[in-house]
């Protein structure tokens, strides 16, 4: 007798067909039952037929990959040394409570100009310069903590050499050399402030509130912004708290978005929401 899931049969089978498989859960991984032979060895190989599989539930939208939805992305921080023709700086980010070295080295013999530029704005700021000695082919230009404006963000520090350096001092372009760096807020570099909403989808009209932790002792600023047009719709400080609440009403249903900036303009932590009617 030779028996398989199907049933049993008196005579030797030569092939078999599997019984139907049906799906009912709601898993997206399938196994195929398993198939059993009880019998005498036949005198030429069996063969089976697998079934189609019929499914009986509802059809399941494949898990997206990458951020989750109302997930805070933290901007990174450029890290490690830099150096170019003649500077260089120990880390390509510091704070505003750290001292900022630049090393210069192999200047030619020529009396020149150390400045250090924000970039943050429309036009590039002069906001420091040093001027280097022509039998002084190198040296550090260092500035203490906090004696550097709050202007966070995008730095140049660039050299250049008498006299083309004298026909725009306040252009980087103009300078021989150029090296850059991003400035941060003090005691912010390693911040990760984070966001939890009230409810995790938001409509239209309807109040929510925002909480928001881990930020740093600096009067932070979160900031909503209505991303088809860029428009700021609302802002708020945290008066250097590390945690608080924000009671929040959006009247048009869209794509939002929550910026944060620890200290001056540079943007440190973005998340999205969206508002449903």
């Amino acid at each position: 007798m030779a028996c398989y899931q199907g049933g049993c049969f008196e005579s030797l089978i030569t092939e078999a067909t599997m019984p139907p498989l049906t799906y009912t859960g709601r898993s997206q991984n399938f196994t195929m039952p398993l198939l059993s032979y009880i019998g005498t060895k036949p005198a030429i190989p069996l063969s089976f037929t697998m079934p189609e599989l019929s499914y009986a539930g509802r059809t399941l939208q494949e898990t997206p990959q990458g951020r989750p939805t109302n997930a805070m992305e933290i901007v990174p921080l450029p890290k490690g040394s830099r150096q170019s023709t003649y500077l260089s700086i120990e880390d390509a980010t510091f704070a505003r409570d750290e001292t900022l070295r630049i090393t210069y080295s192999g200047l030619p013999a020529k009396s020149g100009t150390l400045s250090l530029f924000y970039l943050g704005e429309s036009k590039p700021i002069r906001t420091a310069w040093f001027y280097t000695r022509a039998d002084k082919s190198e040296g550090v230009f260092e500035r203490e903590g906090t004696s550097l404006p709050s202007l966070t963000g995008p730095w140049k520090a660039c050299i250049g050499f008498a006299p083309d350096i004298s026909v725009n001092v306040n252009a980087p372009e103009t300078y021989a050399d150029c090296i850059d760096f991003i400035l941060v807020g003090q005691n912010t570099r390693t911040a990760t402030p984070s966001l939890a909403l009230s409810t995790p989808e938001p409509r239209a009209g309807r109040a929510f509130t925002v909480n928001w932790s881990d930020f740093p002792p600096v009067n932070a600023s979160i900031a909503l912004v209505y991303l088809d047009t860029d428009k700021l719709i609302a802002r708020t400080l945290t008066s250097s708290h590390p945690v608080g609440t924000w009671d929040v009403t959006i009247d048009q249903a869209g794509r939002y978005e929550f910026q944060i900036f620890l200290e001056g303009n540079a943007l440190r932590a973005r998340m999205p929401l969206e508002v449903i009617k």
